[in-house]
């Protein structure tokens, strides 16, 4: 039975068929964008289409595909549908090829502007651009310019990127902050050029973005935390984000700029701004309230006021390793501090009680920072840092002839995103010293706290992503020894090589570590599961693929208390 061309399933296809014969072009391109239209399209071609994903027609394909199946010519449809005849037109097939010349103009001149005109994906680049980017040329220049502005920042190249840069600073670099922000026609070029350069399909979802922005050595300066434990000026499992993370000092020994990153998030090593100061963001912001905006732990809220909790209450005891601070009225609650307490940061050691959020008296996480339920100052937290605290080493782990401490100056209470403003106080933060343990579960971080433990334990929570990696990075270059442990599989030892190559060494993951791993968990009757895949090489014991044949897998959490024994 002969379809009808009629349907509205083929009004798009028949819109732009229509176009590309008037204006004498041999190709359209097209796109399904419903499932009804993906259907009737793909039956009437013999092939599959994919909704929302634009494609190629030869106009003497479709011709002979519309002779197939409506049993006349393309010319004689199209007619029928419009209720006009169509014919080609001259003179609009003139004015076709000088808006097509007049657009490649400006993309060239865009490339070349930033220095990426002799790119190898640069003329499919201004093809794909002309054909699908939906920009007439009256309102390319700026854009066009914009993204050439980006890309010249971006790495293009297959290797790994050295360098990581904040999506909001290279946004403002091209003079926009909001340019590549999704939907935007400066991030669209990017990303299609960014595919292109790196031999990957366009990105059709945010997640297909997101790690095509990674590849581009791009991240978001609050977005992809990483959990910490153990840092010197941190309440306990505190999730950090990139623009967060505490620098290397100046001079640190086994510095490697290719390791570290180079991170430019609106931050100096030497407390100089980035070009990102001028838009409000300051050299060195505090930890804690940089991570007032992240996502942290139920567990690691901080208590409410001594105030608002009832005298004696056993759910929000301090815990056993600290002094309890005082509730008596006019009490000044740093009295019991010691001098080498970096700031009275919220306690979370202990029991770690967690307070809920629907319940009474919730407090922000902002709250250990100096900033109080409501946005109010803490009333605990002290105006400015304490007296010497650089000068002596007051936090852990930093010493005068190496001040790691990071001090978040003052800031205006106005201005910036919602939720961002932070009342003026300090914050202390330091990298640790000694040995950082690097693992791929939460769970042995929760274990850690819940020990009362006050090691540095860095998770990567199953992938490095570039926040995890600059901060191993960071530790490395500081002079620590980053030792790491993963799940005995082949995506934990993938994670594994990747820490390796930044300078981490194995914790527990030898060929003997996997036997008794495997020991433990017939010993505790614990079901593991099958090992799926290639574990692939593990040059830090070539035996250990080997010992794998046994064809189990060891999630990092069966050898919790393994791990915790070291520690």
């Amino acid at each position: 039975m002969t379809p009808d061309p009629r349907r509205p399933e083929y009004e798009a296809l028949w819109r732009q068929a229509r176009k590309a014969v008037q204006r004498g072009q041999v190709k359209l391109g097209y796109k399904p964008s419903t499932p009804a239209a993906t259907a009737a399209v793909s039956a009437l071609f013999g092939r599959t289409l994919e909704l929302g994903v634009g494609t190629t027609i030869r106009v003497a394909d479709l011709d002979e595909r519309v002779q197939a199946v409506f049993h006349c010519g393309l010319p004689d449809v199209l007619s029928a549908v419009h209720g006009e005849p169509v014919e080609f037109r001259p003179d609009q097939a003139s004015v076709d090829a000088a808006r097509r010349e007049w657009t490649d103009d400006l993309l060239r001149s865009a490339l070349a502007s930033g220095g990426l005109a002799a790119a190898p994906w640069a003329q499919t680049w201004i093809d794909q651009v002309r054909r699908y980017a939906k920009i007439a040329p009256e309102r390319l220049e700026t854009p066009a310019r914009q993204a050439a502005a980006v890309l010249a920042r971006l790495n293009l190249s297959p290797t790994r990127p050295t360098t990581w840069l904040s999506r909001v600073e290279v946004a403002r670099a091209a003079g926009d902050p909001h340019a590549l922000d999704p939907g935007r026609k400066v991030a669209t070029l990017v990303l299609r050029a960014a595919a292109l350069a790196h031999d990957v399909p366009l990105p059709r979802t945010r997640r297909d973005e997101t790690h095509l922005w990674e590849r581009c050595g791009i991240t978001d300066g609050v977005g992809q935390p990483v959990l910490v434990h153990g840092f010197p000026g941190l309440p306990g499992p505190t999730h950090l984000p990139l623009r967060a993370l505490p620098h290397a000092p100046n001079g640190a020994a086994h510095g490697d700029s290719e390791r570290d990153g180079n991170v430019h998030d609106g931050t100096a090593r030497d407390g100089a701004t980035h070009e990102g100061t001028a838009h409000g963001n300051t050299a060195h912001e505090s930890i804690a309230d940089a991570t007032a905006q992240t996502a942290s732990p139920l567990r690691n809220l901080p208590h409410p006021p001594a105030e608002a909790v009832p005298h004696g209450d056993p759910g929000h005891s301090a815990p056993p390793d600290r002094p309890t601070p005082s509730t008596e009225p006019g009490q000044d609650h740093t009295s019991n501090r010691s001098a080498s307490d970096p700031a009275p940061l919220a306690s979370t050691g202990g029991a770690h009680h967690s307070l809920s959020p629907t319940g009474p008296n919730p407090a922000p996480l902002a709250w250990a920072s100096g900033i109080g339920p409501d946005d109010s100052p803490n009333p605990a937290a002290p105006s400015r840092a304490p007296e010497g605290a650089l000068s002596t080493g007051a936090i852990h782990g930093s010493s005068p002839a190496s001040p790691v401490a990071v001090h978040a100056a003052e800031r205006a209470s106005t201005g910036g995103s919602p939720g961002s403003a932070v009342p003026a106080g300090w914050g202390l933060v330091g990298l640790p010293r000694g040995v950082v343990r690097v693992c791929m579960r939460a769970r042995l971080v929760e274990a850690v706290a819940d020990a009362g433990l006050e090691v540095p334990v860095v998770c990567v929570s199953g992938r490095l992503n570039p926040t995890a990696r600059v901060l191993v990075s960071r530790l490395v270059a500081a002079g620590c020894r980053v030792e790491a442990h993963t799940d005995f599989d082949p995506a934990g030892l993938v994670v594994m090589r990747e820490l390796l190559a930044l300078g981490a060494t194995p914790w527990r993951m030898g060929a003997d570590d996997y036997r008794e791993a495997l020991d433990h968990a017939r010993a505790n009757d614990i079901e593991l599961p099958a090992l799926d895949g290639d574990p692939g090489g593990t040059p830090w014991d070539p035996d250990l693929p080997a010992a794998m044949r046994a064809g189990w897998a060891v999630p990092e959490e069966v050898v919790t208390e393994l791990l915790l024994s070291d520690l």
